[in-house]
């Protein structure tokens, strides 16, 4: 199964053609369906290296009538400044109320659930929650906040024994090891939750920047 996940996606149970995830997307009737899709298949595209994925996004956002996600080739150089998704999702977010900023992280944790329950198992996985909101958009977060922050943005239906605790971030020093524990996370060496914070880094970046 492991070469499907360059042409296929999963979602819902069922491996499908990116092609056809993209024309789900594009005949779904509104941005707020088609977002089910996209997600999806940025995720994979993430996944698998595949820049080139945003063009497609951006096709079926201008079928919806909203502005693309700002995006410049790499090897192309026109002399316009380069855009960065990462740095304008994180300048996105900080001008968000922020009652805004709890919907878009609740939301972005019961799509996490939805489309990837694997990545979040066990109380422990807060960490790598904590790890993307810590070094993508609050810097200043302290462990010891964290939790009150997540029992904020928790959605409704969550799993009584993956419910955050006072002392769940306490383990974090035992997974993580020394070197690696005041490295943002993608430049850990050995991070645990190395995949649960791509994709969740992803399926938030993509709520901010489709949050119109």
């Amino acid at each position: 199964m492991e070469n499907y996940h360059k042409d296929y996606v999963f979602l819902d149970g069922l491996w499908l053609k990116e092609e056809k995830l993209l024309e789900m997307a594009r005949q779904a009737g509104s941005m707020a369906v088609a977002e089910h899709y996209l997600c999806a298949y940025l995720t994979n595209a993430v996944l698998n290296g595949n820049r080139e994925a945003i063009k497609n996004v951006n096709d079926i956002r201008k079928v919806y009538h909203l502005e693309v996600i700002p995006f410049t080739d790499q090897d192309k150089d026109d002399g316009k400044p380069k855009d960065d998704t990462d740095d304008l999702a994180r300048k996105k977010y900080r001008g968000m109320p922020d009652e805004k900023k709890v919907e878009l992280m609740r939301a972005s944790l019961k799509q996490l659930m939805e489309l990837h329950r694997n990545l979040f198992v066990t109380r422990n996985h807060w960490c790598g929650i904590f790890l993307v909101l810590r070094d993508r958009l609050e810097a200043g977060i302290k462990k010891t906040d964290f939790a009150d922050w997540a029992k904020k943005v928790t959605p409704s239906g969550w799993p009584e024994d993956q419910t955050i605790g006072e002392s769940t971030l306490s383990n974090f020093s035992h997974y993580v090891e020394y070197d690696d524990r005041e490295r943002v996370y993608y430049s850990m060496r050995n991070n645990p939750w190395a995949m649960l914070c791509g994709t969740f880094w992803e399926i938030v970046k993509m709520q901010i920047l489709t949050n119109d």
